[in-house]
C-alpha cells in the first residue's frame, strides 16, 4: 500500500472514531462536544462556560460570574474562560477544582485571553504552572491559571485546558 494511501486511510479512522454521522462531536462533555451549527441554539442550563469548566475540572464555580469563554476544536480540544468574583470564591474555585500545580507572582502563560477579559491591569497576578489532568471523561488535559485583582476589589480567574 502506497504512503498517500495509508495516510488518508489513517484520517478517515481518525474522523470517523471522533465524529457521529450528523458530524457531531461524539458525546465528549465539555470542549467540542456540541456540534457547530447547534452552537446557536439557546440554552438555559448549563451554560457553554460551564461546560467547558465541568470538562477542564472546575465545578465549584456557581458564585462567580463569566466574563467570557472561548473553545477551539480540531486535532486538540482547546477551552478558555474567565471568571469574577470574590477573592475567598476563586481560593474555592481553584481548591474544588484539585489544582496541584502551585502559583508563582507575575503573569507567565503563553496563552491568549478570551477577548472580553484583559489580564494586563490585575493587581498581584499570579500564574500557575502547566499541570496535566484527567477530566471525568478519562481525557488528559493540559490545564493552567491566571488570577488578578480588579479594582473594585474582585478578582479576575482566567482558566486555560486543552489536549495535546
Amino acid at each position: 500500500m502506497d504512503r498517500g494511501l495509508t495516510l488518508l486511510l489513517v484520517a478517515a479512522m481518525l474522523l470517523a472514531a471522533s465524529c457521529t454521522a450528523e458530524g457531531e462531536v461524539a458525546d465528549a462533555p465539555g470542549a467540542c462536544a456540541v456540534a457547530e451549527d447547534a452552537r446557536s441554539i439557546e440554552r438555559s442550563e448549563p451554560s457553554p462556560a460551564d461546560d467547558l469548566l465541568q470538562w477542564a475540572g472546575f465545578e465549584a464555580v456557581e458564585s462567580l460570574d463569566v466574563v467570557g469563554s472561548e473553545e477551539r476544536c480540531g486535532l486538540d480540544a482547546y477551552a478558555a474562560v474567565a471568571l469574577e468574583g470574590d477573592p475567598a470564591d476563586v481560593d474555592a474555585a481553584i481548591e474544588a477544582a484539585g489544582f496541584t500545580a502551585q502559583p508563582t507572582p507575575g503573569l507567565s502563560v503563553t496563552q491568549d485571553p478570551v477577548d472580553a477579559a484583559s489580564l494586563d491591569d490585575l493587581a498581584g497576578v499570579v500564574s500557575s504552572d502547566q499541570e496535566s489532568f484527567q477530566n471525568s471523561a478519562g481525557e488528559t488535559l493540559v490545564r493552567m491559571y491566571v488570577r488578578g485583582g480588579l479594582p473594585d476589589g474582585r478578582e479576575l480567574l482566567h482558566v486555560w485546558a486543552f489536549t495535546t
